[in-house]
């Protein structure tokens, strides 16, 4: 993904999905947003990773990243706090397809600081074209990874034309929020076969 793509995408993230309901309730709030998209050789997912982090923890971390102590986070202090609060950010959470584990090509992050006590993160995986094949894509998450009393991710699967995603009843391109845990892995039909009718584009 080209540099100009990505900030645009990470600006998005952070505008479009704002503060969760009950985020002020929640000291760790996360979402995992997956977009996979027809390219020469198969498809190629993208892994887009929100984190928002509120309380005395995000105090601390604020007050470690501003290292001039103006009350500002500055280009290079952001930077350094997102490749803090990347991997945290990630937690266990995997993208398999057919049942092998993908590999991220390249890995970008972004931090921001929120009205002074909060935190939001971002991480964007992209991952090579890989064979369709059964199209059997795996949002997942290893066990062990987070760190304790953080929260499990939402996820949310959408693909672009002229893909699909098959659901029981019909063909849509996103599917709505899920929680991802160890336990509770979510497994979906990517196609290139069209519906039958002109169908929803978006199931819950």
């Amino acid at each position: 993904m080209r540099p100009r793509t990505l900030v645009a995408a990470l600006v998005f993230l952070f505008l479009s999905w704002g503060a969760p309901a009950g985020a002020h309730k929640t000291r760790v709030h996360r979402k995992a947003l997956v977009t996979v998209r027809l390219a020469e050789g198969g498809v190629a997912p993208e892994l887009m990773i929100w984190m928002r982090m509120g309380g005395s923890r995000a105090k601390r971390f604020l007050n470690r990243f501003d290292i001039n102590q103006d009350g500002l986070l500055g280009p290079g202090e952001s930077s350094q706090l997102a490749d803090a609060l990347g991997p945290e950010a990630v937690g266990g959470v995997f993208l398999s397809l057919n049942q092998k584990r993908l590999q991220p090509l390249s890995a970008s992050s972004k931090a921001q600081g929120v009205k002074g006590d909060v935190i939001e993160v971002a991480v964007l995986l992209t991952y090579g074209p890989h064979p369709l094949g059964e199209g059997r894509l795996t949002l997942g998450a290893r066990p062990g990874r987070d760190r304790p009393g953080s929260h499990p991710h939402l996820g949310e699967i959408g693909v672009l034309a002229p893909l699909w995603l098959k659901t029981p009843k019909t063909r849509v391109r996103r599917l709505g929020a899920r929680k991802i845990t160890p336990k509770t892995p979510w497994s979906v039909r990517v196609t290139l076969e069209a519906p039958a009718g002109p169908g929803p584009s978006v199931a819950p």
